[in-house]
């Protein structure tokens, strides 16, 4: 099984992960044709400077929200709906912010303006897996462009999905065949389209490790670093073990103006730890569970710390009396710097891995995370304390009105930061 960083072209993973580079010309490899798109023979154009609706809320998959919430003083608005929410998504909107809520009947759309939530007559088609909005002159949901486990999305010159087999389907050039996860989210860097080129995807199906709570026993044994014009550029992995998730993040996680890759490795011996793979390949990495199928739920990169400091938020065995934790990088690891017991962000078998949000939910200038209990019938804000080496506390908790059944859902809009869950046949709505 693969262990180890190769650099797939000239170029290096530096400049993949750095930003802007010369698209690469093609290596060479005799791969078959693109594979005709699932679910439709041809795809739209990209979407341009649309706003995105992603369930990881950022298409670095970094769970972190701009702005400023409201959150603990809002009154929330319930939506009754005919079925279960299983996905909520949210893009900004003229004077508010647009939802779409899916069940297994379908997509409805909601306004959300000030404080009032409103449904609108206008039902969009539910996708088999997880939704991306597109806020175009009426809001729509991406094309169904490959494996129905996941969402193509938009890059340069195009749509960019995972295939059924586990190709990446690219707008420019041939097929990357990396072999990659069916329910992989494929993420690129945040900002501009130059500077965010470079997808990542979780690759090399591999059932060496054989836990299973994320929806199959399929994990990925490498990251595949893409270019939308000329395919494979680098392949990453751990130093051991397999990535257990379905998306990495791209993110600054050491302040040194560099993205890392990070990702949970899990294996029989240890567990989970959480990884950072450098630009240089270099891995750092946090503490070990300490036992085999024992997960650690990636959450998202933020200036968490008291002082605003970087630091990675995960939650430790979300299955088993989950710990929300807090790690900071020092002396080239992954410190644990503060943990509290008592969240669950996951549910055995799904493929839901986006219950948490990253963001100044309050609107006191300080940065929480956004969780649900462990029983998922609350959620709670968390926030570091003041003071070096200081905790976490609870600042404040919202009912849900019942048990969780979607992603947690947070927008941007004029007026705020507007938050959105799903129970049973019920959309909850905390207005700006």
């Amino acid at each position: 099984m693969f262990r180890r960083t190769f650099l797939a072209s000239g170029l290096g993973l530096a400049g993949a992960l750095a930003g802007c580079a010369a698209p690469l010309a093609p290596d060479g490899r005799t791969d078959p044709p693109p594979t005709p798109a699932v679910g439709t023979d041809s795809p739209p154009p990209p979407p341009g400077d649309a706003p995105l609706g992603y369930t990881h809320l950022r298409p670095d998959g970094n769970r972190l929200i701009d702005g400023r919430g409201s959150l603990p003083r809002a009154d929330p608005v319930d939506v009754g709906l005919d079925a279960k929410p299983e996905w909520v998504v949210g893009v900004p909107w003229e004077d508010g912010v647009r939802l779409a809520v899916v069940t297994a009947g379908g997509a409805r759309v909601l306004s959300v303006v000030d404080g009032d939530v409103s449904v609108l007559d206008h039902d969009l088609d539910a996708p088999p897996g997880p939704p991306l909005l597109v806020g175009a002159s009426e809001p729509v949901l991406a094309p169904v462009i490959g494996s129905p486990l996941t969402h193509a999305v938009p890059t340069t010159g195009g749509w960019a999905s995972v295939t059924p087999d586990g190709a990446v389907r690219l707008p420019a050039g041939e097929n990357a065949d990396v072999d990659a996860l069916p329910d992989a989210r494929i993420v690129r860097a945040a900002g501009r389209l130059c500077a965010a080129g470079r997808l990542y995807v979780l690759a090399s199906r591999t059932r060496e490790y054989a836990h299973g709570v994320l929806g199959d026993e399929l994990e990925a044994a490498s990251i595949a670093v893409l270019d939308p014009a000329g395919g494979l550029e680098a392949t990453l992995a751990p130093p051991s073990g397999v990535v257990e998730g379905i998306a990495p993040i791209v993110a600054d996680v050491d302040d040194d103006g560099e993205r890392e890759v990070v990702v949970t490795a899990s294996d029989a011996e240890r567990g989970a730890r959480l990884v950072a793979l450098s630009a240089a390949g270099d891995a750092t990495e946090g503490v070990a569970v300490g036992s085999g199928f024992r997960w650690r739920h990636q959450l998202a990169v933020a200036p968490f710390g008291p002082g605003g400091e970087t630091e990675l938020a995960a939650v430790k065995t979300p299955h088993v009396g989950g710990t929300a934790e807090f790690y900071r990088v020092r002396d080239g690891r992954l410190d644990l710097v503060a943990s509290l017991r008592g969240y669950s962000t996951h549910a055995i078998g799904s493929r839901t891995l986006d219950n948490a949000v990253a963001g100044d939910l309050d609107g006191d200038g300080s940065m929480e995370l956004l969780v649900p209990d462990d029983p998922q019938r609350e959620l709670v804000g968390l926030r570091r304390l003041d003071g070096d080496g200081g905790g976490v506390v609870e600042a404040w908790r919202v009912p849900l009105g019942g048990r969780l059944t979607s992603n947690l859902c947070a927008v941007t809009g004029p007026a705020g930061v507007v938050v959105a869950a799903g129970r049973a046949n019920a959309l909850r709505v905390w207005p700006a």
